[in-house]
This record gives structure tokens, C-alpha cells and sequence, in this order.
């Protein structure tokens, strides 16, 4: 039997027991060291408590070859992560959601992902968990996502819109 995240998470975030939650999707892997080097980066971080480590998200093709990788600037608690300009003065992308280490207690404290989002969802969750947690960054690969050439919901262009409207009316 398989839940869809939306379905899921609900049930699999109120019995967290560990110390920290990873998200994984179906066309993720998870790289060997992810956990340790976030671990690392969250000890070492100067951010204020509580901290998430995000690390770098490498896409591959069918054919296993690098098409590119994603990551995302350190972000103090409280800040308006994606909602400010990057030094390159481009919006900031929430691209490296899925290389997230978050404390499971603080991911409760949000809700997780909101469940009536169907776009747009990883963009409220990240700006929900930086009003309330610092993000501090993982300079190694955390992710390796699997490009399969499907169609992503990010390209739902009517539920990005709800999701974006739905996000700033909170």
C-alpha cells in the first residue's frame, strides 16, 4: 500500500521519534553521508538554535550523467529566505528542499508540509521552517536526484499560483 506524501505525512510526522527528519522523494537518493555532514554543519554552525542543514542537490539523467546541481545560502532564523535577493541579486530558490535535515520537533511545531497545497508546497514549507529555525548550508552533495523526464507539479502552473496566493495570505 502507498500513500502519497500529502496522505503520509500527517501520520508518519506525528510518530517521529528521532532527533531529525530527511524528506526523500521517489526519484531521490539519499547520498552515504547526508546525515553525518549535516549533523557536522548544524554543530559547527554560529546560526541561532534551533539550526536545519541543507545540502547540495546533484540531478542526474537517465543515463546516470550530472545535468546540474542545486543548493541554497545559509539563512538566519527569522529572515525571509527566498523572499530576498542572493548576492548574485537573483530570488533566492528553494531548489535543495529535498537535501533538508530538520529537527523533527521543530518540523512538528509547523505542521510539516501543508496538506492542501498541491504546488508550491516546498516553497511555504521552507519559508514556515525559516521564520522558525535557521538553515545553515552543506557544501556536499546530500541528494542525488534522478531526472526522469516526467512531468514535476512544479510545472502546474494554476496550483503554483493557488500555492503562492495560499502562502502569502498566511
Amino acid at each position: 500500500y502507498t500513500l502519497s506524501l500529502h496522505d503520509a505525512l500527517p501520520i508518519w510526522l506525528e510518530e517521529a521519534r528521532g532527533e531529525y527528519v530527511v524528506f526523500l522523494d521517489d526519484d531521490d537518493e539519499l547520498a552515504p553521508s547526508m546525515v553525518e555532514d549535516g549533523l557536522a554543519a548544524i554543530r559547527n554552525s554560529d546560526l541561532p538554535a534551533p539550526i536545519a542543514a541543507m545540502g547540495i542537490v546533484e540531478v542526474r539523467g537517465p543515463e546516470g550523467e550530472v545535468r546540474g546541481t542545486y543548493s541554497n545560502p545559509r539563512s538566519m532564523l527569522g529572515r525571509a529566505y527566498q523572499l530576498e535577493l542572493s548576492e548574485s541579486g537573483s530570488p533566492v530558490s528553494t531548489a535543495a528542499y529535498n537535501a533538508l535535515l530538520i529537527p523533527t520537533r521543530v518540523l512538528q511545531s509547523i505542521g510539516g508540509f501543508d496538506p492542501d497545497l498541491r504546488a508550491w508546497e516546498h516553497d511555504d514549507l521552507i519559508l514556515r521552517l525559516n521564520a522558525v529555525c535557521s538553515i545553515e548550508t552543506v557544501p556536499t552533495v546530500a541528494v542525488i536526484m534522478h531526472d526522469h523526464g516526467s512531468d514535476r507539479r512544479h510545472a502546474d502552473l494554476l496550483g503554483c499560483a493557488i500555492g503562492i496566493e495560499t502562502t502569502w495570505s498566511k
